[in-house]
Formats: C-alpha cells, structure tokens, sequence
C-alpha cells in the first residue's frame, strides 16, 4: 500500500502513521521485496518514520541472504535517499553484493554506488567489485547509470582509472541524450580526480551550450568549477554561464 501511494506521490500523513503502527509489529512477515519497497516508499515520500527505518534495517540485516541484486541496491539508495545511515545494514549489503555482483543490472550497479558514496561509506572491495561488473557492461548503461557512477566514485575518492575511460568512451556516444544533472555530473566527476579528458570535455561544453538554459544554479557552479579546476579554457562557455 505505502508503495502505490508513493508511485503516486501522494503522502497521506494519518494512512502513513497507521501504516507504520502496523508494519512495526509486522515486520517479521516482510518478504525482502516488501521490505526494499516499503523502505524505498519512505525515501521517495520523504517522509521521516526513524523507528520504522531502525526496524526495517534490523529486518533486512537479518534475512541480507534472501535479498536478490535489485532489492539490495533499492534498500541501499533508499537508506541513502533518506539520509540514514546503518552502518551494520550496509556492511550485510555490502558483503551481500560482493557475492552476487554478476547479477546485478545497470541501474543496480549505479545506485549501489550512489548509495554508499551519498552515505560517505567507502568500501574498496565493493567499488572494485563495481567497476568490474560496470565495465563488463557499460553498453548497457544509460546517460543516468554514467553520470552517477562517476559521481559516486569521485565522490568517496575510489580512483579506477579503466572505469573511468570505459565511462567517457560510452558518454562521448551518448552525451545528446545527457540531462543537465548528468552531464555537471560527469564533468564534476572528472575534476574530482584530476582526469583531464580533452575530447569528453569538450563534447560536455558543446553540448552544456545546447541546454544551458535548463541548468540549475547548482550546475551551472558545478560545471563552471570542472573546467577551471582541469585548466580546460572555453571562454564560451564560461561566458554563457556567468549571463
């Protein structure tokens, strides 16, 4: 129910309350489908339920074995999403993970990432594990899958230098189809660990200059502070930016 009423993006603060009441002392007949869903809920409603955050982590720490590839990387990010980190949860999903990597899908590979890079959680054996199981793939990530696998990389500061080309090579492709928040992404990603990519950023500011005008502030700063950072000089872009 609270997973329809999120999809919805309908928050119904009584229905919620009760429904938490009531999963609480349920909790031990979740499936780890009902489980991933009911924790993503919560995340895409944002709506702050701690106690049944505690109870759905501890449920999920416990049965971690019975979680497929997708239910993981959906428990993860919606951890991640809600801003609650367990790190006892995340070691059993990671380690979780670890032994299944070869199941796991695009979007499962990029929101795993995501997820523990927003957590600040930085596990060396789970990115490698990552990187390996994104590269055997990359034709099958989408401009999303890219931009955020970049990021969470960047972000926790795990270098891998393969990925990273794997990663430009595919984008450089596909860059048309980059949404502005994947494109500052990408950008960001490659300024954070110093990888000057000449013919990436150069296809990122043609293609910045295209869809300039849906950039938020945020990445209009982003980008800006890319290029500065990786001394690459494209004063029409930066031109166009500061108007």
């Amino acid at each position: 129910l609270v997973w329809a009423f999120a999809v919805l993006s309908v928050s119904n603060s009584p229905l919620m309350a009760a429904i938490s009441c009531e999963a609480r002392v349920r909790m031990g007949e979740f499936s780890p489908q009902g489980l991933a869903n009911a924790v993503w809920a919560l995340a895409a409603l944002a709506y702050i339920d701690d106690p049944l955050m505690a109870a759905i982590a501890a449920s999920a720490s416990i049965r971690i074995d019975e979680f497929r590839s997708q239910e993981l990387a959906c428990t993860a990010w919606a951890f991640a999403k809600y801003q609650y980190v367990d790190q006892p949860l995340l070691d059993a999903i990671a380690a979780a993970a670890l032994r299944t990597i070869a199941d796991f899908r695009p979007q499962s590979l990029s929101n795993i990432a995501w997820a523990f890079a927003a957590s600040s959680i930085t596990n060396v054996p789970l990115f490698k594990a990552i990187a390996s199981a994104s590269m055997a793939r990359i034709g099958e990530f989408g401009p999303q899958e890219l931009g955020n696998t970049a990021w969470a990389f960047a972000k926790l500061g795990v270098w891998h230098g393969p990925l990273l080309k794997s990663i430009s090579s595919a984008a450089l492709c596909r860059l048309r189809d980059f949404a502005p928040q994947n494109l500052s992404n990408l950008a960001w990603s490659c300024a954070a660990v110093g990888l000057l990519d000449t013919p990436l950023m150069q296809a990122i500011s043609a293609e910045a200059m295209r869809t300039l005008g849906h950039f938020s502030p945020q990445q209009l700063s982003n980008t800006a502070w890319s290029f500065a950072t990786l001394c690459v000089e494209d004063l029409p872009l930066i031109a166009a930016i500061s108007s």
